[in-house]
């Protein structure tokens, strides 16, 4: 239950800072830096052996959940013809 409560603290942290990351480097930059993390903690929850490494994978995947939804939300309404943006929105959060 801990784990779940700074997984979603850390997740909207990671919503926060790749919103900003986004605005400076681009919407799919953003989005590979977020596959790189989310490679990273599959790699560190793999060898984690000691309690506290599957903290820090945790940590990563809060950070990399929070970005991956930001970014990729900020992606759709933008790849959406204006028209039909409550469609193709509506159709990703069915999605995921």
């Amino acid at each position: 239950l801990t784990m779940m409560a700074v997984v979603h603290v850390t997740s909207a942290l990671g919503a926060l800072c790749f919103g900003w990351l986004q605005d400076h480097i681009g919407s799919l930059r953003t989005l590979l830096v977020c596959g790189v993390l989310w490679t990273l903690t599959i790699v560190v929850a793999y060898v984690s052996t000691e309690k506290w490494h599957f903290w820090i994978a945790a940590n990563i995947v809060g950070a990399a959940l929070g970005g991956t939804g930001s970014v990729s939300r900020a992606l759709v309404g933008k790849f959406s013809p204006q028209e039909k943006s409550g469609e193709f929105l509506g159709l990703w959060g069915v999605a995921i």
